[in-house]
């Protein structure tokens, strides 16, 4: 498949799933040999990325980061800060500061929209702040209509952590009805999910495991696949709620409605005036414009 990286998610380390309690971001679990992972990835010309939560990690921080650079790590993901006040800013530029000293690329998931930190930070690598598709475990949202529109909204402002690459599909009418929280469906096709993770501008891609990936990625099949879109797709113009990537099939878009041919119209321009005269009230004269509040 060619991956430039891998990640371990949650679970690598010793307790991990406990918040609050007493974990060790250093420590790995007795059945993963950290130093055997790192190395035969290295072999194959790919690196290893981690998974944290931010509080484990701001406990251990310098010591964990020292220890990650010894071992070889590329990356880490911090998760669950899902807030944006003036601590946890601090944080983001403590972690993205001090990782970039120990060679480390960083992913903030669970964390608010862009704003600026890629102009600050080499290091730093993307950010959630999306509906994206790991929301398919609780929620129906996740549409191909919605994923399209996410490269001229939620993109404007800078890369996301959408993490595309679901291959369970499922129709909408299945998908509602399914428990769906510990083993992940989409309601998109394979093929809108490989498409997503050239359009949403993702640093880490094909989120799901192995097994439901078996087969189904293969040099022959992406590039005939992508062969097959451009070809079927070279005239559709990008619009907002359609494929940006102009992707359709048998003469209909896959996803949104079909989009205009030729030159379009420029709508004309609307221009709302809003008086800086006060409203008249009883008791209270109008002021003239101009005249200082």
């Amino acid at each position: 498949m060619k991956l430039d990286y891998i990640m371990i998610d949650e679970g690598w380390y010793t307790k991990s799933d406990s918040q609050y309690g007493p974990s060790d971001v250093t420590r790995p679990v007795a059945d993963l040999d950290m130093a055997e992972i790192v190395g035969y990835a290295r072999s194959h010309g790919i690196g290893i990325w981690v998974w944290g939560h931010w509080r484990h990690l701001e406990r251990q921080m310098d010591d964990a980061l020292s220890t990650y650079q010894r071992w070889g790590l590329k990356g880490i993901k911090v998760d669950f800060m899902d807030r944006n006040d003036q601590d946890m800013v601090a944080f983001y530029h403590s972690v993205l500061s001090k990782a970039a000293e120990h060679h480390l690329m960083v992913d903030l998931h669970g964390a608010y929209p862009p704003d600026g930190l890629m102009r600050t930070y080499p290091n730093f690598v993307t950010q959630e702040g999306v509906l994206g598709a790991e929301y398919n475990k609780v929620s129906t949202r996740v549409t191909a209509t919605h994923n399209v529109t996410l490269p001229f909204t939620r993109m404007i402002l800078g890369p996301m952590d959408y993490t595309p690459g679901g291959f369970r599909a499922l129709s909408s009418r299945v998908f509602a009805a399914r428990r769906r929280y510990d083993r992940p469906f989409v309601q998109t096709s394979r093929g809108h999910d490989q498409r997503a993770a050239a359009t949403h501008s993702c640093a880490l891609v094909l989120s799901s495991g192995p097994s439901p990936l078996h087969g189904q990625y293969s040099e022959r099949r992406k590039d005939s696949q992508s062969s097959r879109c451009r070809q079927q797709g070279r005239n559709v113009r990008g619009l907002a709620g359609t494929d940006p990537k102009g992707e359709r099939r048998r003469g209909r878009h896959l996803h949104g409605p079909r989009a205009p041919s030729g030159p379009q119209p420029v709508p004309p321009l609307r221009v709302v005036v809003i008086s800086d005269r006060m409203e008249r009230r009883p008791g209270r004269r109008r002021r003239p414009p101009g005249e200082d509040i």
